[in-house]
C-alpha cells in the first residue's frame, strides 16, 4: 500500500508539473519566441523571377550570341581570305629571297669538307 502511495505522489507531483508548463504563460513565451525569430530570419533574397522566366531569358542570350557569332566569322572570313592570298605571295616572295641571298654568302662547293678553297 505504501507503494501504490508513493506511486500517486508522484503522478500527482508529474501532473501538476505538466500542468505548469503547458499553461497560458508557456504558449505565450513561445508565441512570442517565433515572432521574434520570424522578424530575425527574415528572408532577404526573395527571388525576383521564377526558373522559367530566367530559362527564356538565357534561351535569348545564346541566340543573340549565336547570331552575333555567325556575322563576326562572316566578315573575318572574307578579311582572312584576301589577307591570306597577299600573305601567301607575300612569304613564297620572302622566302625566295632568303634563299637567292644565303646562295650568295655561299658559294657552291663551300660546304662541309674541312678545307676551303
Amino acid at each position: 500500500m505504501l507503494k501504490n502511495a508513493k506511486l500517486t505522489n508522484i503522478q500527482q507531483h508529474n501532473n501538476e508539473y505538466l500542468q505548469t508548463i503547458v499553461g497560458t504563460d508557456i504558449t505565450e513565451k513561445i508565441n512570442a519566441h517565433l515572432n521574434v525569430r520570424d522578424k530575425v530570419f527574415v528572408n532577404r533574397n526573395m527571388p525576383t523571377m521564377t526558373l522559367d522566366e530566367f530559362a527564356e531569358k538565357q534561351i535569348v542570350l545564346m541566340e543573340e550570341d549565336k547570331r552575333k557569332q555567325k556575322e563576326f566569322e562572316e566578315a573575318n572570313k572574307i578579311a582572312y581570305e584576301d589577307e591570306d592570298k597577299d600573305k601567301v605571295v607575300d612569304d613564297k616572295t620572302r622566302a625566295d629571297r632568303e634563299w637567292d641571298d644565303w646562295k650568295d654568302l655561299h658559294e657552291k662547293g663551300s660546304g662541309n669538307k674541312g678545307y676551303t678553297r
